[in-house]
């Protein structure tokens, strides 16, 4: 198979995912990504499902935060694990309320 039928098949699987009802909204209208029984997400998870939701790309982040753009991989993949500052960040970015998972 090739990368951009595998992209593709991905990005379909993401799309049925991000419309799935287990995310719930803030007082704000913030959406705070759950997984279905309901826990929160793993935070790099919740960071690149924002991300995408809002088709900014990592090195868009990356600038937008500070960091560079192998930091956001390393995040999103649950690498690394970003200072309390980038992610009040990110927040802002990306007009989500992140929360901290078991880390």
């Amino acid at each position: 198979m090739t990368k951009f039928y595998l992209t593709g098949l991905l990005l379909l699987l993401l799309a049925g995912f991000l419309h799935f009802p287990n995310n719930s909204t803030d007082n704000d209208g913030v959406v705070i990504q759950r997984n279905s029984s309901g826990t929160v997400l793993p935070l790099g998870e919740q960071i690149r499902i924002a991300r995408l939701e809002k088709k900014i790309s990592q090195k868009d982040l990356a600038d937008q935060v500070g960091l560079a753009k192998m930091n956001i991989e390393k995040i999103e993949k649950g690498f690394a694990i970003p200072q309390k500052d980038a992610i009040q960040k990110m927040e802002k970015v990306l007009n989500v309320q992140l929360k901290l998972d078991s880390y």
